[in-house]
């Protein structure tokens, strides 16, 4: 065995397998062994080989390859369900990406949450990531949310299904979110970071993400990068042009001016929508210029919380 890895036993092996399908059962999600391991959750480290011999040994429900809970073989059949419809917004989250590359000072977007995560149904939207040029977010955001309303693809309060949701942006000097997690164990957020998929990445930021956020790894410390090699669209010549050009006229004194400008005409917008303002103290709603997070009904508590009673519920 490498001396990079650390001997765990089958019963210590076993409590963070539960734990990491626990948690995934909360939403009806049961897991492959790639992903067991990739996801494990807090054990101490192990290597892929010595987990897969380990996982021989031990009595796991498993069918068509996903691993699932005592008594809760119905999650194999909802994975398998909702592969279609994981497929089909992936697709629009691809044709909004060929699309974004063309919007200035937008640097990278990430799929996110239930699209990242393979739980969507049928009626979800699909919700992103935006990393954006410090000191543009605000034109940045503007940029985006008009091109997306003219495309049809923004998600509004009547338009859900199949629609972007644009409630996350982050500047690329603030890339860091550890201070934004809730106390103890924020499960939630640590999957989020582990989970996120890039469809516009020409600058490979889904590393410098994860290096920002190397603080995960206490917890999934068998995570690889693998699945930051997928596809994403890429800049083309006239994209670099328009991008460029932007760049040079709104990157000094007067690209300050129309940020300012920029801002003021959304945080105006933002005041009328109380649901969007901000608690000091609240970290669902996050609103000043390296970061721009609405998410109203944050549910972080509760996935946390149903997380701890079902690993009680299962002796572990």
């Amino acid at each position: 065995m490498s001396a990079f890895f650390v001997f765990m036993n089958e019963s210590e092996l076993k409590k963070s397998i539960i734990r990491t399908l626990c948690y995934f059962d909360i939403f009806g999600h049961p897991l492959t062994a790639d992903e067991l391991y990739n996801f494990l959750f807090a054990p101490s480290r192990i290597s892929y080989q010595d987990f897969l011999r380990a996982m021989e040994k031990m009595n796991l429900n498993s069918k068509f390859g996903y691993y699932f809970l005592e008594g809760r073989e119905c999650v194999v059949e909802n994975r398998r369900r909702r592969a279609p419809f994981v497929d089909k917004k992936l697709k629009i989250a691809r044709r909004a990406a060929r699309a974004i590359k063309y919007v200035p000072f937008v640097r990278a977007m990430f799929v996110c949450n239930n699209v990242s995560f393979e739980i969507s149904d049928a009626e979800s939207d699909i919700d992103v990531l935006m990393i954006v040029k410090s000191g543009r977010i605000w034109i940045a955001r503007l940029l985006t949310t008009v091109l997306f309303s003219i495309l049809m693809l923004r998600r509004t309060k009547k338009k859900i299904t199949d629609r972007i949701c644009l409630s996350f942006y982050l500047s690329d000097r603030n890339l860091n979110l550890a201070n934004i997690v809730l106390k103890d164990t924020d499960i939630y957020m640590v999957y989020w970071l582990a989970q996120l998929f890039p469809v516009y990445d020409p600058d490979n930021l889904a590393s410098s993400m994860r290096s920002a956020n190397k603080w995960i790894e206490n917890f999934v410390p068998n995570l690889s990068c693998d699945e930051f090699m997928e596809k994403t669209a890429k800049d083309n010549l006239p994209s670099r042009i328009i991008k460029k050009f932007f760049h040079i006229a709104w990157g000094g004194a007067y690209g300050d001016v129309v940020e300012k400008q920029a801002k003021e005409i959304q945080v105006l917008k933002m005041r009328m929508n109380k649901a969007s303002v901000q608690d000091k103290n609240d970290t669902r709603v996050v609103i000043n210029d390296n970061m721009l997070k609405f998410h109203e009904n944050d549910r972080r508590e509760l996935f946390r919380g149903q997380w701890y009673e079902k690993c009680k519920q299962y002796g572990v």
